[in-house]
């Protein structure tokens, strides 16, 4: 999605396109969300974009700050769930709850916002796994983000055991019997 949009942008000398990395494996505390809040509506302060394109749901956490600093911009959402859910979530690297959830479609009108739909593609991140692997025989996903069934539900064709470790693996795979 970045290298299609950069390319589009460097064939178009009437825009600028400027990157920012909201890297959410990297954040986990408020803290660390705020500091990336204030560097990016510090660095924008005196050049106010006139749309903003997202990549990844917990990307709209930040939406209120966005609209308070440069108004209502045109938003343009890509992520795989079609829901939202609170910071702490995301912070915390859980799946978000279902009662929790809240519909990007609710969103549409409130943020000007546009929701393009991306996939993870799971069935053929498997395959890859399985081509540049070939004698895998095991293999633990990491589920931080919440993707359990849908893995266990991908039919390996690869004669690949799928094991889904437990709660905690998330914070280390250390004695899971797999580990190495």
């Amino acid at each position: 999605m970045i290298s299609a949009i950069t390319e589009y942008a460097q064939n178009s000398p009437q825009l600028a396109l400027y990157t920012e990395h909201m890297n959410m494996l990297m954040m986990d505390t408020d803290s660390t969300l705020n500091e990336f809040r204030q560097t990016v509506l510090e660095k924008y302060k005196q050049h106010s974009p006139r749309m903003l394109i997202l990549l990844g749901n917990s990307s709209m956490i930040l939406r209120d700050d966005f609209r308070k600093m440069w108004g209502n911009i045109p938003i343009i959402l890509c992520a795989e769930e079609d829901y939202i859910g609170p910071k702490e979530f995301y912070l915390q690297k859980k799946p978000v709850e279902l009662t929790a959830r809240t519909p990007i479609a609710d969103m549409a009108q409130p943020y000007n916002l546009t929701f393009l739909h991306s996939n993870f593609y799971i069935k053929e991140n498997i395959d890859l796994i399985c081509r540049m692997t070939p004698d895998i025989k095991n293999f633990i996903p990491d589920l931080q983000y919440g993707y359990q069934t849908r893995i266990e539900k991908e039919p390996s064709r690869h004669q690949l055991s799928i094991h889904i470790a437990p709660e905690d693996a998330n914070q280390s795979f250390a004695g899971h019997p797999l580990h190495r």
